[in-house]
């Protein structure tokens, strides 16, 4: 909260509704944790992996369903072979 708006975060914690720390402690926080606001290029990536990963077991399980399926409806009939 206090990145969008650093007089709202002081009025709150000047409630004292809330524990919230001071902005120095704030700041120091911010300052040690170096990464930049939303995913990370590796992160995305990994993301991408399990994804792909995610679909391709949905497709053999769907291709393994649709193979049951079709063994399953084959086993009622009867085959004959005419022999000449």
């Amino acid at each position: 909260m206090y990145s969008r708006s650093p007089a709202a975060y002081e009025a709150l914690r000047n409630f004292k509704l809330l524990q919230l720390p001071c902005v120095h402690t704030l700041k120091y926080y911010i300052d040690a944790n170096l990464e930049s606001a939303g995913d990370s290029l590796e992160r995305l990536q990994q993301s991408r992996t399990q994804y792909c990963a995610l679909v391709e077991d949905r497709k053999k399980e769907f291709e393994e369903k649709k193979k049951d399926a079709r063994d399953s409806s084959n086993e009622g009939t009867l085959t004959i072979i005419l022999h000449e």
